[in-house]
This record gives C-alpha cells, structure tokens and sequence, in this order.
C-alpha cells in the first residue's frame, strides 16, 4: 500500500500546467475556479457601475447640442428665404411650412426647398416658430420643448441671440 503525501496548499492554489500531482499523473489547469470567475463579475459589476452613469448624462448633453445645431440650421433657412423674399420673414401662419414646399400661388421668389422636411428636436418633437417673437419682438423665436417635451418650462431650447 502507497502513501500519498498531501500538500496542504493544495486547497489554495491550483497546480501549474505541466505539473505531476501526487498520484503521479500530469495535471493540466484548463478551467477557473468559481472564485476567479465571481472576482472578475465582481470588477466588472464595478466598472460598468461607474461608466453607466456617466454616458446617461453624456447623452443628455448630446441631446441639448443636436437640437441647437437643428436651431442653428433652421436660422440659416429662415435667412435664406428673407434674402429670397426681400428681407421677408416667413408668416406665423405659414411657419416652418414654407421652408419646406412652395406657397400655393406658385411664387417666383420662393427658390427652396430651404429645409428638406419640417424639422424635430432630438426627443422627437416639432420645433417651434413664432413670429414675431417672445424672445424676439422684433424677430422670430425657435422653440424646442426639450427633454421633457412641455413647452415653457425651464428646459426649453431657443434661439437666444438676436436673428
């Protein structure tokens, strides 16, 4: 009868690959412990914690930007349109409408479409004309109603400066 010599870190470590246990066979490490695998959900569970908030906020920002830059580029239409129409500006109850299609009477001084389709903020939403303006008397005002889609609120996105 054979003793076996027991190694006691034999519980704490898993023997090398290549290795000769005590029964004199070859020992090939091929898989993780439970221990390994729970370490590594574990580091992972802490780093998606910390990176998922702060791409939910990045968005909220992108969301802002994108619907400036679609104000920006409706001021630009509306330009070109008042160049096109003698210093005209587009009538509240045309709106953004006639950036789009021509008026009805077939207009030799309407060279658009200045806008391929009526523009929407980034939450989906139609963005608002009004003219003359709130913000701008004398002008127009654009209006989105922002994230959360009620118009007047604090959140609101508008052309600030003067047309």
């Amino acid at each position: 009868m054979t003793t076996i010599r027991s190694n006691t870190n034999a519980r704490f470590s898993r023997p090398l690959p290549g290795r000769v246990t005590a029964q004199g066979t070859a020992c090939h490490a091929n898989a993780f412990t439970l221990i390994e695998v729970i370490l590594v959900l574990s580091i992972l569970g802490v780093i998606a914690g910390m990176a998922v908030p702060r791409l939910l906020n990045r968005q909220k920002y992108a969301n802002s930007d994108a619907t400036q830059l679609t104000i920006e580029g409706i001021e630009q239409a509306i330009k070109l349109y008042s160049i096109d129409h003698l210093g005209e500006l587009p009538t509240q109850q045309a709106g953004l409408l006639s950036l789009v299609t021509p008026p009805q009477g077939k207009s030799k001084q309407w060279r658009g479409p200045y806008l391929d389709m009526l523009p929407k903020d980034a939450w989906g939403q139609p963005i608002e004309y009004r003219c003359p303006g709130k913000i701008h008397p004398k002008g127009y005002d654009l209006v989105s109603a922002g994230p959360d889609k009620v118009m007047g609120t604090e959140d609101d996105l508008s052309n600030q400066k003067a047309p």
